[in-house]
């Protein structure tokens, strides 16, 4: 699938999304991202490219500007030869950005162009994080890696997959609701496991409800006072519940773990989809050490 990335009236810019040789494919103004464009109406992490089913999607990544098809802001979509995709700027309609689709294999593949300011290519691993011989396949946090490198950003961390380890630094979640600091290479031989595990303090659950029971006796003996107090328990306990819900996305290998807050990479469909990168290079990696 090939995009064109357009800024305004200015001439497009063609990416072929399958070069980049992974299934997520991270688009926006940090450099740190797989397609950079660098304009005013584009955030810092916009949006991804994600392959499903041999097709491609569009995801919005919490921007500020959305993406919008046919006049509509989308969370998601799709996307063939007939989509149109627009980040709007509010305050500079001419400042538009329009990315368009194609599958012709014709279409030149440029890795890296630039023009008044609006840049298309592939991101560079730094040879710090990881070998300069391998080759990247996905990325976990694109936006915190130049940090990360740099001894900084720790707090969120960033993964790579290349075709022959798994490095992460970072901000690590363990199954005993820990959280520390701590840097990994790890061979994708070595991975046992990868999955999530979803944790919720259910003792907020249980005070939500037990104090809407009391709400309910309150009514019943006209005791309105208990009846509102109790509401507002349940309600403040209840929205405690929803936010402390945590994602948990382990990668577990001899001698360790690695867990990540999915809700900071993107949520759980993106960082699925770099599990299922992951996955996919451990299986290419034992095949050809057969």
């Amino acid at each position: 699938m090939y995009i064109t990335i357009k800024e305004g009236n200015m001439d497009g810019y063609r990416v072929n999304l399958e070069s980049y040789g992974k299934d997520v494919v991270s688009f926006g103004r940090s450099k740190d991202n797989d397609i950079v464009i660098n304009s005013e109406s584009v955030s810092r992490v916009h949006g991804c490219f994600f392959k499903e089913n041999g097709g491609w999607k569009i995801t919005d990544l919490d921007s500020t500007n959305g993406i919008y098809v046919e006049g509509y802001k989308v969370n998601e979509r799709i996307v063939n030869n007939t989509t149109e995709v627009v980040i709007t700027d509010r305050k500079n309609k001419d400042k538009n950005v329009v990315i368009t689709f194609a599958e012709d294999k014709q279409l030149v593949d440029n890795k890296k162009v630039q023009k008044n300011g609006t840049v298309a290519t592939f991101s560079k691993v730094n040879s710090v994080f990881v070998d300069p011989s391998e080759v990247q396949k996905a990325t976990l946090g694109n936006d915190y890696i130049d940090s990360v490198i740099r001894g900084g950003g720790l707090s969120r961390g960033s993964g790579i997959v290349t075709d022959k380890r798994f490095y992460y630094r970072g901000r690590c979640y363990s199954k005993k609701a820990m959280k520390t600091d701590q840097e990994w290479t790890v061979d994708l031989k070595d991975i046992t496991c990868t999955g999530f595990v979803y944790r919720s303090q259910l003792i907020l659950l249980i005070i939500a409800i037990g104090a809407f029971i009391a709400a309910i006796v309150g009514l019943f003996d006209n005791e309105e006072e208990m009846a509102v107090i109790g509401v507002v328990i349940g309600l403040i306990m209840l929205i405690l519940y929803w936010l402390t819900k945590e994602t948990i996305y382990y990668v577990t290998f001899a001698g360790g773990e690695i867990g990540v807050d999915a809700s900071k990479y993107g949520g759980t469909k993106v960082v699925k989809e770099f599990d299922k990168t992951l996955r996919r290079e451990k299986d290419k990696y034992e095949h050809r050490k057969m």
